[in-house]
This record gives C-alpha cells, structure tokens and sequence, in this order.
C-alpha cells in the first residue's frame, strides 16, 4: 500500500469542525471551546501560590501583616481550583453528550452512503480497508480530532500564560524548558507516524480476527466446524493473526520506550537548570522563596503545553487521514435511482440488450461478450450454463447492479442508468444466495415491497402462494415469530422454508411486471419442487419472468430458453427448437434426463 501523506491540518480542522456542527453538536463544540479556554487560565494559580508563600515566610519572618495577605492568596487559590473542578464536570458532561451525537450522525451517513454507492467498488480491496477503517473506527477518530482541535486552544492558552508567568521571574529558565521539549516531540512524531502505519499494513490481520468472530458466533457456521472439529484450527490460525499484529505492536513499543525516556530525562534536566537558576536569584536577593515554589509548579506545565501543542497537531495530521477517508466514501458515486410517474405507469417493459461486454473491475476476463437480445414483457425465460458462463453477472447487469463496460442496456428505449427506478419498481427478485433477515416472518416478507402499504391478509396471500402459510400457522407466534438468534425466542427455519419465505417476499410485490427466480427450488424438497413447478402459471401470470436453474426439467416451464457458455448466449429458442438443433442444450438436457427415467 502506498504511504499517504499527513493531511492538511488547517484543511482537518475546518471539516472535521463541519462534520461536528452538521452532526448538531456546534452548540456544544462553542460551550466545550469557552470553557477549555477558561480553564486553561486556570494556570495563573501558580502565581497565587507565589504570593501564599511569599506571605507565610515573611510571617515567619516576624511581619505581622503578612497573615492577612497569606488568607487573601490562599482564598484565591483555593477559589480557582474549585471552579477549575466545576469546571471540568461540566466540560466532560457536555463532550459526552457531543461525542454520542457524533458516533450516531458519522455511522448513520456511512451506512446510508454504503448502501447507495455502485456495487462495483465492492470489488476493490483497497475500497474494503477504506470502509472498515472508516466504519469502524471513524466516530473515534473524529473525537479524536476535535480532541487536538481544544488540546492546541487549551495548550496555546497555557503556553502563553505559564510562558510569561516563568519569562517574568528568569527568561533563561522559560527559553531553556521550552527548548527541552522539542526532543520529546519529534519523538512523539516519528511513533505516531509508525503507529499509524503498522495499523493499516495489519489491517487484513484486524479483519481476518472480525472474521473469526464471526465464525465462531453463528449458527450457519458452526455444524460444519463442529463435524470436521475444526475450532483448534481455526483458533490456531487466530492466534497465528494476534501473533503478527502483537509483534508489531511490541517491536514499536520497545522501539520508543529508551527514546521516550531519555525526552523525558532531558525534560526534567531543563527544569532542574531553571530551578537552579531561580534559586541564584533568591540566593542573590532578586526573587523571595515563592518565586521556587512557581517555577517548580509551572515549570512541566509549560513543558506540557509545548508538547500538546505540537502532539495535538501531529494528531490532527494524521488522524485526519481517516477524515479524508471518510470523505473519500462520501464523494463514491450512488446509483441513479430516480423515477419518472409517467414513465413508471407503463404497462409493458421491454428491456434490450446491445452489444453488452462487461469486465469486473481490475480484471481482465471478459465475461460477457456482445449481448444482442430483447425480453419482452409477458416472456416466460429460463436461463442455463455451466458454473462460470456468465448467468449471474447477466442478471447483476439485468437488475442495474452493475453497469456494461460495452454497449448499452435500454429500459423502454432508455438507458438503465437513467431508468434504474422505473426497473427495480416494476422487478421482484429472489436470488440463489437471499439473506437471512433476522427479524419476524411477517417483516421478511414486508421487506419484498416496502415501497406500498401491505395489509396482514396481503402477507398471508403471499405466504399460500409460496407453500408456507401452514407452517407459519404451526408456530406459537405465527409471522409475529422472531427468526435467529438477536431476538428474545427467536427461532431458525430449514433451508427449504428459508427458500418459501424467500419466495413469498418475491410474490408480495403483485405489481411488479418482472419476476426473477434465481435457483428458486435449490433447497426445495422434491414435492414442494413440484408444487412450485405445477402453480408456476398461476405464481406468474402475466408477468415477464427470469428462471435460473440448473435442473432442466424447469426449462419445460420456459417459451423462451437462453444457453449461457463462456459468456455468451450460444442458443436462444424455446425447448423443442433446441432440441431439434442437437447442440448444447440437447447433451445437457440428456445427460440430466438419464438419471429420472429408465
């Protein structure tokens, strides 16, 4: 991966401020910035002190007024530091209450962009780290920005005040601590930069453990690893991925411990000289014993300023990389989605295909290769071919999922890119690999036509239609039944009625005109296979249907069969027509047909 450069930090702070304040926390980023500020006054206590102790020595030395002025600067003090507290109780109140605002509007705008963008950058890699990183971990690493956003107020406010408090009493002591830091910084720099690139490097090791997770803590996963006992391996594996990623991290950390140390050392060096000279100039009559008492209190807190300062904007450069990131997602171009009510009132949809190619992305297979063909509305179509010959990227291409990278597709004449919404309103789909929602039977239904208003009775029609009505029925809850494992007595279903179910979100929308069945009866059993197959005219009806499957005797279903091979329609006819040109349909069709009859 090539090495990105620290983002601009003026550029950082005024987004990630934007973001902030888009996020509804401007009021509470103004209330936090007011009163950092007003803490970081809270440095002149250090003067106070000065004068508290100035007063109790002449008090011990004899001078009768001096009781009075102790109290004095002892009440101040005492009054800075707790406001100081209340302080602070308030200002962490008030970042909370702001960082829960953040987290909610950073991952909301993510999920949300994640579902429009084009599923063609899905098949990048580089696209894969970029949303991991910044779904996972963007909120934090915003927080963290504005973080350094108040750490450079509040440290430049104490910069300024501890610098002149110090200058006043020895500007040696002040310029000779401030240049002591400097050390301490670039080390802080050169392991910030390391650290931030360790992380990315390993980052396939961070998914590759979300990943093990993920295996060890779902239902569909662990039959399999229970019946070939493969928890030892895949633990071993997942102590293999730790290994890695802890070596890095204890080669950096032992790396900067002795350079840590000695900026540290040459820190309390600095302090012990100005202590020294500060006590020249008591010894000299210049200064009294308080003036010891500020240098010795203020003296690492101008130390800390100066390193704050520069670690906050060492932060804000590199964690605004993440930033940039984020918008670098926000920026991924989103489907067109638009409709037309003119054109969606269409009664017939006719699709074409011309001179269609089509490359996944950073790749060099051709897939498809010059698709030439009309589907016209009503066209009872079944598609076959062999694993790899292109069905599923010919439906993925159907459906606007992904666009050709030759030739064009046409809904009514227009192009899909500009008519995307008129087709996936007007298309109902069940795909081979569905997704098992883990919410009730009747919401895995619903999520078929969320675009129209269903009634119970809409649900359970579509429910009857799909063969699963009864089984539903059977169950305590019904469709208010819970599925998976999230919800409290939530339940799983058999392959065979996850497929029904599947099937009956498909049948729910009555308006589509396009009907697209990907291997519908794969984990059907061999009647309920047959009862879809003997309903499929009246499942249908006048609707333009897509039928994928590798079991032949669904293709007697078809007007109209497409023979998929190396990418390209190599037969296009209805069953007999195929059969009478004895080409590849005919030996597949035979092939199959010899394991069902004598």
């Amino acid at each position: 991966m090539d090495k990105k450069k620290r983002a601009n930090v003026f550029k950082t702070i005024v987004s990630s401020l934007r973001l902030t304040a888009q996020s509804g926390g401007g009021g509470y980023l103004a209330f936090t910035s007011v009163w950092m500020l007003i803490t970081a006054f809270t440095s002149l206590t250090a003067v106070f002190q000065k004068y508290f102790v100035n007063a109790a020595a002449d008090l011990l030395g004899g001078v009768s007024t001096a009781f009075r002025t102790a109290l004095f600067w002892l009440g101040i003090w005492a009054g800075v530091e707790l406001l100081s507290a209340v302080m602070n109780i308030f200002t962490q109140r008030a970042q909370v209450k702001l960082w829960n605002q953040v987290e909610y509007y950073v991952q909301y705008g993510i999920m949300k962009k994640i579902s429009r963008i084009r599923l063609s950058y899905f098949d990048n890699v580089e696209t894969h780290r970029i949303l991991e990183f910044v779904k996972a971990r963007m909120h934090q690493r915003l927080s963290g920005v504005i973080d350094a956003v108040f750490g450079v107020l509040l440290a430049g406010a104490q910069f300024v005040t501890v610098g002149v408090i110090i200058a006043g009493e020895n500007p040696w002591a002040a310029l000779m601590i401030i240049a002591a830091s400097i050390p301490a910084v670039y080390i802080s720099y050169r392991q910030t930069e390391e650290n931030y690139w360790n992380e990315q490097n390993n980052s396939h090791e961070s998914r590759f453990q979300a990943y093990v997770g993920w295996l060890l803590t779902r239902r569909k996963f662990l039959k399999e690893m229970q019946f070939y006992n493969l928890f030892d391996y895949i633990f071993k594996r997942y102590d293999e991925s730790t290994e890695i990623l802890n070596k890095t991290r204890i080669k950096s950390t032992k790396k900067y411990m002795g350079l840590n140390v000695l900026g540290s050392l040459i820190n309390y060096i600095a302090i012990g000289i100005a202590l020294v000279l500060i006590v020249l100039d008591i010894y000299s009559g210049k200064r009294g014993i308080g003036s010891f008492v500020l240098i010795y209190s203020s003296a690492r807190n101008l130390q800390s300023a100066v390193e704050k300062i520069f670690s906050s904007l060492l932060v804000i450069g590199s964690e605004g990389r993440y930033i940039e990131e984020y918008y670098t997602v926000m920026e991924y171009e989103e489907e067109k989605y638009e409709v037309n009510p003119q054109q969606n009132q269409a009664e017939k949809i006719t699709i074409t295909f011309q001179n269609v190619s089509f490359t996944y992305p950073q790749t060099d297979r051709l897939v498809l290769k010059n698709l030439n063909l009309e589907i016209k509305q009503g066209e009872k179509i079944a598609i076959i071919g062999e694993n790899g010959s292109g069905k599923s990227t010919f439906i993925a291409l159907l459906t606007g999922l992904y666009q050709p990278t030759e030739g064009q597709i046409l809904v009514n004449g227009i192009d899909i890119s500009e008519n995307l919404g008129i087709l996936r309103d007007n298309l109902s789909c069940t795909y081979q690999n569905f997704v098992h929602y883990e919410l009730t039977i009747k919401e895995n239904i619903l999520l078929g036509d969320l675009g129209c208003p269903h009634t119970d009775e809409d649900v359970a029609c579509a429910a009857k239609k799909a063969g699963i009505y009864e089984e539903i029925m059977a169950m305590p809850d019904g469709f208010d039944t819970p599925l998976g494992n999230y919800a409290k007595n939530g339940r799983d279903l058999s392959g065979g009625q996850w497929q029904k179910l599947a099937m009956a979100k498909n049948l729910l929308k009555d308006s589509a005109k396009i009907m697209i069945l990907d291997e519908p009866t794969a984990a059907l059993d061999p009647v309920a296979e047959s009862d879809l197959y003997r309903e499929f005219g009246k499942l249908t009806s006048d609707k333009t249907v897509l039928l994928i499957s590798h079991r032949l005797g669904a293709t007697r279903l078809a007007d109209r069969i497409l023979v998929f091979h190396e990418g390209a329609i190599v037969e296009d006819g209805s069953h007999e027509e195929l059969m009478k040109k004895n080409g590849l349909y005919t030996s597949t069709y035979h092939a199959q047909s010899q394991w069902y009859t004598n």
